[in-house]
């Protein structure tokens, strides 16, 4: 069972038919009516892509999400095959397509099915609605988060002006911007942001413990994929001023217990940050 590239349906044209028809009498094109000039005038522009999220589809689609999670938790592969493929030869929630062609080629390798889930690598490469860039994030003075900020589009609209911000922590500059926003934006509504779980001093002194390139890592990655990566940090933060500035992360597990797929990848990238992981 192979993946299939969504569908690209052409609407009917049926301007393009009606003068076929007045062709065919010898009547030539129809003059558009005042009626017709004023319906097309008042029609609204198409919106951003993102605003797509608050249709139903998107809440179909969702569900659909979270079902194939509990299928392939079942080991049910050949099931979540079809809904993955079904979702993906639709148009909804077109953020998540990257992480369905993955969950559909995962589960045709568990299903023994190794070419079929090269050629659905391939496909989700070819996948135009993979990666999409989209303005007009702010619509509301009353947000506090711009819209697209769990789709593929957030890190390339800003990707210059993110990686000179990630190159100025890295290099020693988080404490100034801890101090700054803190001083300008104390109190604000804004999305992952309490400002009661840690005093300025605490914020400025983890800053430094962590370092400015374990910092920008942990930033990098939840700029490129901020809904993904949302879940799956360690559970605690140590850190320690002396004998000299260091932090830890540690991740608390049962003895039955298990990494997930999110937990296992911040691992990774943060020790290959050099942070202290365990």
């Amino acid at each position: 069972m192979l993946g299939r590239e969504p569908a690209q349906q052409q609407p009917p044209d049926h301007g393009q038919n009606q003068q076929e028809i007045d062709g065919a009498h010898g009547n030539g094109p129809a003059e558009p009516s005042a009626a017709a000039v004023q319906c097309t005038a008042a029609t609204p522009p198409p919106r951003p892509l993102f605003f797509a999220r608050f249709c139903a589809g998107w809440v179909y689609a969702s569900q659909g999400t979270v079902a194939a999670s509990l299928l392939e938790k079942q080991r049910r592969y050949e099931e979540a095959v079809e809904l993955l493929q079904l979702l993906l030869g639709g148009n909804a929630c077109l953020s998540r397509r990257g992480t369905w062609w993955c969950r559909l080629s995962i589960n045709l390798e568990h299903l023994k099915q190794v070419d079929a889930a090269l050629e659905v690598a391939e496909a989700a490469l070819a996948d135009p609605y993979v990666r999409h860039d989209v303005p007009g994030v702010f619509q509301s003075p009353f947000q506090a988060a711009p819209l697209d900020l769990d789709t593929d589009a957030f890190f390339p609209a800003r990707a210059s002006a993110i990686e000179r911000r990630l190159q100025d922590i890295a290099l020693g500059g988080a404490g100034p911007l801890v101090q700054a926003t803190w001083e300008t934006h104390y109190g604000a509504l804004c999305r992952g942001v309490s400002w009661s779980r840690f005093s300025l001093p605490q914020l400025l002194e983890i800053s430094e413990c962590i370092g400015g390139v374990g910092l920008s890592v942990v930033f990098r990655l939840m700029a490129e994929d901020h809904a993904g990566s949302s879940g799956g940090l360690p559970d605690l933060l140590l850190w320690r001023t002396t004998p000299h500035r260091d932090a830890r992360l540690v991740e608390v597990k049962g003895p039955t217990d298990r990494l997930s797929e999110q937990q296992r990848a911040w691992i990774a990238a943060m020790s290959a940050a050099g942070l202290q992981v365990e």
